[in-house]
């Protein structure tokens, strides 16, 4: 069990992965989030088909501070956002684009704004910050039936599930005109189990190594979050470039 990242190249990363395989070892990456009560509730609400297709993601991490003395603030805080990003829409994205600024002497990056491509209609973006006044741990996920707003800093209704949805009405034949009819139904808020995430993932780790199955925080997700860091990183010094995968 290693901490996340995974390292902080996709060269290494690989290798590890590689190593682990060859000595018959359990890899597994602290991807915390992911085995916390609110994202599992999330995943098992979205494989359930009652949010509907998912269309996009769109997730604010940002506090003041802690300023890191070797990474910028998107391979500090994104990270968590990306994994859990990854897990819930089980498609990988195709591109990448970052734009950020840096406001101390390191020029380490301490504001930034990440968006995720994918091959299907879903898109993600994540903004990471060090220097909010506030501090907010929040996601929207948006599904052609139902919307969820997941507010990590919630004690009692971390997860809500708004009845709400939009449909496209053609009035025309011209494809750029059409009515909108707008649907708003009832907020529920699920019930949670009272786990710890720290301990479900050690339960899975556990599990991976006696009955050789698979992770929830696997290697092929932990490898992926690193290639869309590094490729950030590109797209960071290059104002925004679209880079691929």
């Amino acid at each position: 069990m290693v901490e996340k990242p995974l390292t902080h190249s996709y060269k290494s990363s690989k290798k590890l992965i590689e190593l682990a395989k060859k000595f018959n070892r359990v890899l597994v990456v602290d991807n915390t989030y992911l085995y916390t009560p609110e994202v599992q509730k999330i995943s098992n609400l979205i494989k359930s088909n009652s949010i509907g297709e998912i269309q996009y993601l769109d997730s604010i991490r940002i506090n003041l501070g802690k300023f890191q003395h070797d990474v910028n603030v998107l391979w500090d805080l994104a990270t968590h956002d990306i994994s859990i990003c990854l897990y819930l829409l089980q498609e990988f994205p195709t591109s990448v684009q970052a734009i950020g600024k840096s406001h101390t002497k390191s020029g380490l990056i301490d504001i930034a704004y990440l968006t995720l491509h994918f091959n299907s209609n879903k898109i993600a973006h994540f903004t990471s910050s060090w220097i909010s006044p506030v501090k907010i741990r929040h996601t929207l996920i948006g599904g052609s039936k139902k919307m969820i707003v997941y507010n990590d800093l919630e004690t009692t209704e971390k997860i809500k599930v708004y009845d709400t949805s939009y449909k496209e009405k053609v009035i025309s034949s011209q494809p750029n005109k059409f009515l909108v009819d707008y649907r708003i139904g009832d907020v529920y808020v699920p019930k949670l189990e009272l786990t710890e995430g720290l301990s479900n993932l050690v339960i899975d780790f556990v599990s991976a190594i006696k009955k050789k199955k698979t992770p929830i925080s696997n290697n092929k997700i932990s490898l992926m979050i690193v290639k869309i860091l590094e490729a950030a990183e590109i797209s960071l010094k290059h104002n925004g470039k679209k880079v691929p995968l």
